[in-house]
Formats: structure tokens, sequence, C-alpha cells
């Protein structure tokens, strides 16, 4: 069944899936260029499988989101201090205590750490975990970056906490580093995604996506989620969509009167998929006064 979201609440209507975009000019954005959004979800508000999907065997695991092996990364980082190496975040189960898996660099400016994998890779989020018992600025003020592109800024992780980053692109790095002057310590580290020349089979369905929504997505009507995966809210969504008096145009096909748009543009999103996670982020969703 198809359920649609309309200012936080969901309601059930017809078949909306279709593939064209009626003409009207999609508004772009640039994942890699939102340096002043924050980017990050709790890895709890994801569910166990992202964090915990070793244990999620009643799921298909060619749908599950890829933890990306340690195997195929090398850690480094800028300076060590207290032999709190860089390869101790690469470890399953995490220890927040120190030492445990924790890394330590010293005191600097915009301390780093990063992982180098062994070929391109398809990322689509990255799980950070900070030290618990102490030291609770140590994971804060961080940009994470793919080969040098901000993916994700102004990220900050809690004392003993793991938080879940959404952070898409193709890269043979990634980075996290602090932006002010501090001892760096992660205590654990993940990366999802696939290889960037890994193509699945005609029977594999590829893993779960972490997709960020923006108000330039909402402008041509109602947002259609046709495939699983977790849609995470960048900024708060005023629903206005750009067309003559806020109505499908007449031989719009994607929002025809047949699939239940004789009324016009009732609802913001509208849900055609299983497994589909709806992350607010802290944001909201509601129809302009017009």
């Amino acid at each position: 069944s198809t359920l649609v979201l309309l200012s936080g609440l969901l309601f059930p209507m017809v078949d909306v899936r279709a593939k064209n975009s009626c003409g009207h000019k999609h508004i772009p954005h640039d994942l890699q260029g939102n340096q002043g959004l924050l980017q990050q979800v709790h890895a709890a508000n994801l569910g166990a499988s992202l964090v915990q999907q070793e244990h999620a065997e009643d799921k298909d695991a060619t749908t599950m989101p890829k933890r990306i092996p340690f195997a195929d990364m090398v850690a480094s980082q800028v300076s060590v201090e207290a032999g709190g190496l860089a390869n101790r975040a690469l470890a399953n189960p995490i220890k927040t205590a120190w030492p445990g898996t924790c890394t330590h660099t010293q005191w600097s400016k915009n301390p780093w750490w990063k992982v180098n994998f062994m070929e391109p890779m398809v990322i689509t989020a990255v799980q950070l975990s900070a030290r618990s018992g102490c030291c609770g600025d140590r994971l804060r003020n961080l940009n994470i970056t793919l080969n040098n592109k901000v993916c994700a800024s102004n990220v900050n992780v809690g004392q003993g906490e793991t938080l879940l980053v959404p952070c898409v692109g193709t890269a043979l790095e990634v980075k996290v580093q602090m932006i002010g002057t501090n001892f760096l310590t992660v205590c654990g580290f993940a990366a999802f995604g696939s290889p960037a020349f890994d193509f699945p089979t005609k029977n594999e369905e590829k893993p779960f996506e972490v997709t960020p929504m923006h108000n330039s997505d909402f402008l041509q009507g109602t947002y259609m989620i046709e495939k699983p995966g977790t849609y995470v809210l960048q900024e708060d969504v005023v629903f206005e969509p750009v067309t003559p008096g806020h109505l499908p145009l007449p031989n719009c096909t994607k929002y025809s009167k047949q699939k239940g748009y004789w009324l016009g543009f009732f609802a913001a999103i509208a849900i055609a998929a299983n497994d589909v996670v709806i992350d607010l982020n802290g944001h909201s969703i509601g129809m302009s006064k017009r």
C-alpha cells in the first residue's frame, strides 16, 4: 500500500509511482556543497540494521546497508599521543572507555583522522563513536570530507555517543577534521557503501541509501519516495509548488487526476516503497498559507 506524509501525518492514497517529471525543470542541489548544513542522525533513529547489521539475519543481505570491511581501509592521523594509534578506531565491537578502541592526537590546530580505501567507494554514511568517561569535547566541531570535499559539517558527537552521519559521494578517502585547537579522539569508525565499480547483478538490489531532502526537492510538487532507504530532512520545508495555482499541469501524467491529484498537491510526501525511514533531523514539513 501507499502512504502520504502531510505535515507529519500519514494518510493512505492511490498509487503514485511514475517516472516522468511533467516538464517542470528540476532545481538541483549540490550534495557536496552544503557545508553549512548539519547532516547527522543518531544511529538509534535508523534502527539496528545500520549499527548492528550483523545481528539482523532475518533481512536479505543484498538489501542491507553494507559496512565496508576494515581490511579494505588504512587509517592515519596528524599525530599520535599516549599510544592512541589511528588504527585503534577500526574495531568491532568498539570500546569507548580509554584506552579501549580510542585514538589520540597531540594538541594541535585543526587535528585530523582519516581512512584511505583500497579502491574508490560509493559512500552513503559514516559512523563515529566518542570517548566515554572523559574529554567530551574531543569529537566536536567536525568537518567530514570525501576526497577533500565536505559532505557533512559542524558535526558533534557527545561523550560516549555513537552517531551516524549521512555523507554521500564517491571517494578514496574519508577524513574527519576538527575545526579548532584541541586533541582529537575517535573511539570507533564505520563507513557504509559499496565499491564504485561493483555493479549489482540482475537479481541483486542495491543497498539502502541515505538521501538528503531539501526545499528544492518539493518545488515540482509532491516528493515521491519509490525505493527503500533513509530520507533525512536538511532544512525546514514549506510546501508550495511553483506551478500555476499550485496545481498539476493538465497533461501531467505523474500527478494525474486518476492518481488522486484532482484536488491538487494535498501531500508533501508520498511513499510508494517498503522499508522507508523519514528522519526530520530536527526540522519540519508544513504547507504554505497559500
